[in-house]
């Protein structure tokens, strides 16, 4: 196997959530990017998921790091053979996440919405 073939690290219900992992991976100095953005979420009106993949290499790394990020009250959270989480207190947090932008660019479009109807 090419240390460069990309290998799926985990598979995640929103871009927003994958984006997090990839930062944290990049922090640590681990190239990941994402697959499935366009057919999780609200884009495509189906379920959907968003895959993060990593370098075949850099996958044991990647999945120490992931294995670390997902620990919860000093336990360790299952990740089975293909890297999905079952934990949901992660999940939670990336949801917030998700509404408080949601409801930010909400709030921005509102802002300029009234903006443009105070001009005279």
């Amino acid at each position: 196997m090419s240390d460069n073939i990309p290998s799926t690290l985990t598979t995640v219900p929103t871009e927003h959530e994958a984006a997090m992992i990839v930062a944290l991976l990049a922090a640590l100095g681990i190239k990941a990017h994402t697959t499935g953005d366009f057919t999780a979420g609200f884009r495509a009106e189906a379920p959907g998921s968003v895959q993060v993949q990593v370098k075949a290499v850099d996958l044991p790394q990647a999945r120490q790091a992931l294995v670390e990020l997902t620990q919860t009250e000093g336990r360790q959270e299952s990740i089975d053979e293909e890297g999905t989480s079952s934990d949901s207190t992660w999940r939670i947090l990336c949801r917030a996440f998700v509404i408080m932008s949601l409801i930010a660019t909400a709030a921005y479009f509102l802002f300029a919405l009234l903006a443009t109807l105070r001009q005279p």
